[in-house]
């Protein structure tokens, strides 16, 4: 379950290039270099999402996957498998957030969640991902920065079941340039 993705680029004059990632239940990317100048790469309310999500249609005619996401992120997971999936946005404790139900996944099937409109790098690039989040049932999720195209290898992934419980996570990290598009899939 997310709120808020901010995603920071930050740039300095000698070609290096700092991008942060932070999911405030969904934020992405903030810097900590004071002389650099910073660029929001993202940054989605996931407690205010309010753009339907298009979704393939199963076996039974209706959409595998409904809800809403916020601006710029999409479902990119009905295209290749069987599931049955809603993401709603939910209010609890004064925190508003999306809140992804997968009902059903058959064999090796997973709900993902793209944003791809991240900048392509052009030399070693450092990002500080931070993320909100909880996982009542305690799944594995995997997060990272994608190729967007095949082989759809992660230039950057991480796995973890989160807490049961609100929290937030960081992740540092570097890539040298991208050798094709790249996002950010959230499985």
């Amino acid at each position: 379950m997310f709120t808020a993705q901010t995603i920071v680029q930050r740039k300095e004059t000698s070609m290096k290039r700092f991008k942060l990632i932070a999911i405030t239940s969904a934020t992405l990317l903030t810097c900590f270099t004071s002389t650099l100048a910073t660029q929001v790469l993202i940054d989605s309310d996931f407690g205010n999402a309010s753009v339907p999500i298009q979704s393939k249609t199963g076996p039974d005619g209706k959409p595998m996957v409904t809800g809403t996401l916020p601006k710029g992120w999409q479902e990119d997971s009905s295209g290749w498998c069987r599931l049955n999936a809603s993401c709603v946005v939910e209010e609890e404790e004064g925190v508003r957030h999306l809140s992804i139900q997968v009902k059903h996944l058959e064999h090796d099937a997973r709900l993902q969640l793209a944003y791809r409109h991240i900048p392509d790098n052009t030399a070693t690039t450092y990002y500080r991902l931070r993320i909100r989040a909880r996982n009542r049932q305690r799944l594995l999720v995997q997060f990272g920065l994608r190729m967007q195209g095949r082989p759809y290898e992660m230039y950057w992934s991480r796995q973890t079941t989160f807490s049961t419980s609100w929290k937030t996570y960081e992740y540092d990290f570097e890539l040298g340039k991208n050798d094709q598009p790249m996002g950010f899939w959230f499985n």
